[in-house]
């Protein structure tokens, strides 16, 4: 059984996640890092037209081809809802990142039941630069795959992904003639077209809930006591191990009691 491994700061959110038994889903939008997404959109012109655009001093290519990346990146953030896990439990720049400054926790997950509950899943690309993308030929496969595409500053945390793509269930189409709420934890997104009568808009949550057991609890070397008790209780509960990450005597590196 292979662990893959997420890092939780401590929230009433998390805490009741655990609890429950599910992991979270979320849009890119929301991750850390704004890179998430992007690729090298790029527009092949023939050479008539390049001459064209060139005797005029005209930046259309590239207002398409920005303009392309930029509708890409939010279909891709309003289809997909995205879980992070790493191979390591013990790295102290991802304690120091994702779990509050080592004041958070770590939870393994089995990966064979992280793949039960996802579209997609996959280990993250680490590129020095970001993936090509043919705005001639645009093909929404390929560009999907930009999720799992990240610069390689980011190669240290050795990052699987899990994917849920967004489905009629998950949305909700509103009309935009009617009164509606605009709701802080959905993405909205236009469909259609005003002259042709179908405009509408598109609503979906941003965090998508599912069920997963946790096997495993890390306890982060500087949680206060109340955190700990309540996950002390929860993995009693579970009848899951839980350990305290502690830091190795004589170097930099974290261990384990």
């Amino acid at each position: 059984m292979k662990m893959l491994y997420k890092y939780y700061s401590v929230s009433e959110h998390s805490l009741k996640n655990i609890s429950n038994s599910v992991v979270c889903f979320s849009d890119i939008l929301g991750f850390n890092d704004p890179f998430e997404g992007v690729g090298h959109f790029k527009y092949e012109a023939t050479p008539e037209m390049q001459e064209y655009f060139n005797s005029i001093d005209s930046n259309a290519l590239n207002y398409l081809s920005e303009g392309t990346a930029a509708n890409s990146k939010e279909l891709l953030s309003f289809k997909h809802r995205v879980f992070c896990v790493t191979e390591k439990y013990d790295h102290p720049l991802i304690w120091a990142h994702y779990a509050g400054s080592h004041t958070g926790f770590c939870v393994g997950y089995d990966e064979e039941n992280i793949k039960k509950i996802s579209d997609k899943f996959d280990d993250v690309e680490y590129a020095e630069h970001p993936h090509l993308v043919d705005v001639n030929q645009l093909d929404m496969d390929k560009v999907e795959t930009l999720l799992y595409v990240k610069s390689k500053e980011w190669s240290y945390e050795e990052e699987w992904r899990a994917i849920h793509t967004i489905t009629d269930a998950d949305v909700t189409h509103l009309n935009p003639r009617e009164e509606y709420e605009v709701e802080a934890d959905k993405l909205y997104v236009w469909n259609g077209y005003a002259a042709q009568g179908n405009l509408e808009l598109l609503a979906a949550k941003k965090y998508i809930l599912k069920h997963c057991e946790p096997k495993v609890l890390y306890l982060g070397l500087k949680m206060d006591q109340e955190a700990k008790n309540e996950l002390i209780r929860i993995a009693k509960e579970k009848k899951i191990d839980i350990f305290q990450m502690t830091q190795q005597s004589n170097s930099f590196k974290l261990a384990t009691y």
